[in-house]
């Protein structure tokens, strides 16, 4: 049986505790084995890649590093942080004093980057469970979905029977909010009321931003908006795939993390 290493670092803790725990209770589901290591380093995310190449490419050496230690498969999440995680090797591969500084620093901590290290995305493994959704277990159920649609996710979701109401694509606004907070929240409002203007029971998403600012930063969004208090929740995807799986434990979902928790389960 493979075994996978979830790469769950993330400079936003709060935010991304949902995410956490709904992926580790669809990997009980799927009957799949995980490992978790507190060692791991956040990137910092696209920008920081920008700011600080060194940086940005031994947080991610470092973390596949931990796993190919292990012998297991580096996990990531989301796209985002699989996208991160692909960026940095290609960076490793392009430039050799790069790659001598980051190698010099991890075996300063006992560990060696491997270039053909193992990684995969968490969406890629769910195509060998469409079968645990029953068709029509979420009939009904309207969603905006803030990201890409056709993710092995999304699938089976719309074969559990949700109605996909909008597509957009995940908010760019939380990197600004500690450089112009009042910018951030406004563009950030305006993405989150298209969503609940379209007359959806909940926003779907797999990027941590998102979800900090939909669900985290709630109140800063109505207020920015200058309309009647909206309080539209905002789900990761794998919280709505346990949902379509029909797993209501709340704690094993996630949703004591929420700001704004669902009315409809």
């Amino acid at each position: 049986m493979s075994r996978f290493m979830l790469l769950q670092s993330f400079d936003n803790k709060k935010a991304v505790e949902p995410l956490i725990v709904s992926t580790k209770s669809l990997f009980e589901r799927c009957g799949l084995s995980y490992e978790v290591s507190f060692d791991m380093a956040s990137d910092g995310g696209y920008w920081a890649g920008l700011a600080n190449s060194d940086l940005f490419a031994y947080a991610n050496a470092k973390n596949m590093a931990l796993s190919e230690a292990k012998g297991a498969t580096l996990l990531a999440l989301n796209q985002k942080s699989y996208d991160g995680v692909l960026r940095a090797r290609e960076m490793l591969s392009g430039d050799a004093k790069l790659l001598d500084r980051v190698q010099l620093a991890l075996r300063g901590i006992g560990l060696e980057y491997h270039p053909n290290s193992r990684i995969a995305l968490f969406d890629d493994l769910l195509g060998a469970h469409q079968e645990k959704v029953a068709e029509g277990s979420l009939s009904g159920l309207a969603i905006a979905l803030c990201g890409k649609a056709d993710s092995h996710c999304m699938q089976m979701l719309l074969k559990s029977g949700v109605r996909l109401s909008l597509v957009q694509k995940a908010t760019d606004y939380y990197r600004l909010v500690d450089f112009d907070k009042k910018l951030a929240t406004k563009g950030a409002a305006q993405d989150y009321f298209a969503c609940v203007d379209s007359g959806v029971d909940c926003i779907a998403t797999d990027c941590v931003d998102t979800f900090a600012l939909f669900d985290l930063h709630i109140k800063a969004l109505n207020k920015a908006s200058k309309r009647d208090r909206a309080d539209t929740p905002t789900l990761y995807l794998s919280q709505l795939l346990l949902l379509a799986m029909g797993e209501r434990d709340a704690n094993k979902i996630g949703f004591s993390h929420h700001t704004v928790r669902p009315s409809f389960v």
